[in-house]
């Protein structure tokens, strides 16, 4: 007997508590497998991952309808670039009432592994341009931000991004 595989969608809307962040990865050719060590509303502690060298992409919720929190974080952006083995991040918004998905955040790097130099000037430029998250984190969020930062440095070094909104949310807008 085959499991089926569940799609993302599917996996984040059953969350038991969607006011609470969660992780997930996924192995290439592999269903979800948790992530989550311990979850807040506002931060998560991911398990290691014992990936034994192979690709794999991880996927956590940022449970608010604000704008704003359909960006990644700094620390989401550093722990996707530190990690070799993470080739993508999926950053999924979430009505924290409902569970019910908002949006995707992707992102997804083209090498495995990013100098300190390139490291530098993400934290310079997001200090320069960033604001302050609910964590205290500077978090990439006013549009100049975006331009001067994710467009530039990030085709500057590869790296593909893009936020797709889940046309099904009864509160989306094009």
């Amino acid at each position: 007997m085959t499991k089926t595989r569940r799609s993302p969608k599917e996996v984040i809307e059953r969350i038991s508590q969607p006011e609470l962040e969660e992780a997930w990865y996924q192995l290439r050719g592999r269903n979800f497998k948790p992530g989550s060590r311990i979850r807040g509303r506002t931060f998560i502690q991911h398990k290691p991952v014992f990936s034994l060298g192979r690709k794999y992409r991880g996927i956590h919720t940022h449970p608010s309808c604000d704008e704003i929190h359909k960006y990644p974080s700094l620390s989401d952006i550093t722990n996707l670039l530190t990690s070799p083995d993470e080739r993508s991040s999926v950053i999924s918004q979430t009505n924290p009432d409902t569970g019910e998905l908002i949006g995707y955040f992707v992102m997804r790097k083209a090498r495995k592994n990013y100098n300190r130099h390139f490291l530098g000037r993400l934290f310079e430029s997001v200090r320069y341009y960033g604001f302050l998250d609910r964590n205290h984190n500077r978090i990439l969020c006013r549009k100049e931000a975006l331009d001067k930062v994710l467009k530039n440095i990030f085709l500057e070094e590869d790296i593909k991004w893009r936020y797709v909104p889940n046309k099904y949310y009864q509160g989306y807008q094009e």
